[in-house]
Parts: C-alpha cells; structure tokens; sequence
C-alpha cells in the first residue's frame, strides 16, 4: 500500500506531539505515587517492548494488584507507551499493576500483527506473574483511539470463538486468558462507521494498517475482522466505555454502548462534556473531566473485585 504525503505527515505531527504532551502531563501527574520499570523485552523482536507501572505505596505489600494493560492510540501507524505516561501512572496510582505495550506500528506491522504481540506480552507477563507480584485472575485492557480498537478486539477474541479462529499466532500462555474487564477510550469499532466518521485521515491509516485500499477495506472477505463490535457476543467482558462530545468517533463509543445493553454485558461508561471533550481527551490528565474518566472507570473495575 503506497504511503501518501498526509499520511506521512500526519504520522510524524502525531508522533511529536504525543511524546511532548504525554512527558509533560507525567511530570504534572502522579510520579511521586509510582515508580516505572522500562523497556522490558517481550518477544525476540527487539523493537517491541513493554514498560511497567505501579503504585509506590500498597496497603499490603503481600496483596497482589490487579493488572491493567494500557493500549496507546495514534490511528496504528504512530505512537508510544512513553506518550501516555500520565494516564498510565494515574491508574497504576489508583491500585494497578500497570503495562503499557508497544504492540508495533504499520506499515511494518500490520493487521492483525499488532495484535499478536499484545498476546506475546500477555504471555509473558502471565509466565512470571509470580515474579512480578500481579493476581493473574484480574485482567483488565484498556486504550485510547486505535488502542481502544485492540482492547475491545480483545475482548472478542476472549470471548467470540469464531473471531478468536482467525487469529492464529496467539500466544498459547495468553490465548484463553479470560479478560476481567475492557476499557475503551473514544475508539473506532466497525470500519464502515468510521470511514464516515470525518476524522482526519482515518481513510489513510486504516488502509495502511490493514493493507488494503478504500474498496478492500469494506469489501474483502476478511474485512469484518477489522470490525471487533460485529464479534462483540453476550460473553463479552465487563466494559466502561469513554466517549467525548467533541470526538469525531462518539457515535462508534454509543454504538458499543448500546449493543453491550442490548446483549445484558455488564457495562457502564463516562460521557465527557463540554469544548475540552475531545477525541482521547483522558489522556490529559490535567484536564477535571479526564481525571474524572479515569477515576470512574478504576472504580467500576475495583468494585467487581
């Protein structure tokens, strides 16, 4: 698939800016509540890696904390767990073992590579739970924009055998892991709906990162797998799905929303109001709304505990 000039430059534009911004928000954040282990190697490919979140401060050192998994967004082709180090902090400041991953980014890492690797970590982390002190039974995924697609992806894949057949280099450690819950952040869930959404250049990315052109994307045979809401079943995880009233993907939020009600999933969500409501706009940690998002949405998982 050709990469185009808004492409390009809307990769690297968003690459900048998220790490600024992210490093930034951290140093305003939670830094003195947590400490980070980072880049931790989890497969034989050395660009991926992981880097680990928890809480100074534990009520019971002996007490093993639930794990989060952070997914970081940037429309698969750009994007870092280092740009979302305030986000990650602050739930890990909120009681867990938290991870955020570096799955890989297109075109060097295609569909549905970037989800393999989130298994390969899982993996990893799950063979040396007793090492690093997490309860293997509580895990929970989250992620913002196209992070919040892969969590929900693997929420399906939990939960969907026939979505969970199409992937077949899961990690064997990881493949039947059955997720505590799934937390998406104004993410984008069927590729048709998106593609009418009006985000900038979403067409792009998500040609790139399937490897396919306009027509592929909504008309090959394996296209539905793009599309993680049309597996989304009654077996489903709990889910606290975050939308904003400014987010070009608001009505991709409501419609999961919507289905996981009609489907009795236990679920519940954070509507965030207002001109600062903007797409991922939780990973701005200075911002009430955001700080609100998060604190509702550890909660609903904490209470289920």
């Amino acid at each position: 698939m050709k990469k185009t000039a808004a492409y390009v430059f809307s990769k690297y534009y968003c690459m900048a800016s998220e790490l600024v911004f992210g490093r930034t928000l951290y140093a305003l954040s939670a830094r003195k509540s947590v400490r980070f282990e980072k880049k931790i190697r989890y497969s034989p490919d050395k660009r991926l890696y992981m880097n680990i979140c928890v809480p100074t401060a534990r009520t019971n050192e002996n007490d093993k904390l639930p794990l989060f998994v952070y997914l970081h967004g940037g429309g698969f082709v750009s994007g870092a767990p280092e740009a979302r180090k305030a986000i990650i902090a602050n739930i890990a400041a909120r009681g867990f073992f938290t991870v955020g991953i570096f799955y890989g980014l297109a075109p060097r890492y295609r569909f549905p590579s970037p989800i393999e690797n989130i298994y390969a970590a899982l993996g990893f982390l799950l063979r040396d739970a007793e090492k690093y002190g997490f309860d293997p039974e509580r895990v929970y995924v989250g992620g913002d924009s196209a992070g919040a697609t892969l969590a929900v992806s693997l929420g399906a894949i939990s939960s969907n055998d026939k979505y969970k057949r199409f992937f077949s280099n899961l990690d064997k450690s990881a493949a039947d892991l059955r997720f505590s819950g799934i937390a998406p952040i104004c993410g984008l869930f069927d590729t048709h709906s998106a593609l009418q959404s009006g985000y900038p250049y979403i067409k792009e990315y998500l040609c790139v990162y399937a490897d396919k052109d306009a027509d592929g994307l909504l008309n090959d045979g394996d296209s539905e797998y793009l599309s993680p809401i049309r597996f989304v079943n009654s077996d489903f995880p709990p889910a606290f799905v975050i939308t904003g009233e400014r987010d070009a993907f608001l009505r991709e939020g409501k419609r999961l929303s919507e289905k996981l009600a009609a489907l009795n999933v236990d679920n519940d969500g954070y509507h965030g109001a207002g001109a600062s409501a903007v797409h991922a706009f939780p990973v701005c940690q200075l911002l009430k709304i955001s700080k609100t998002a998060i604190e509702k949405m550890t909660d609903f998982f904490l209470n289920r505990d």
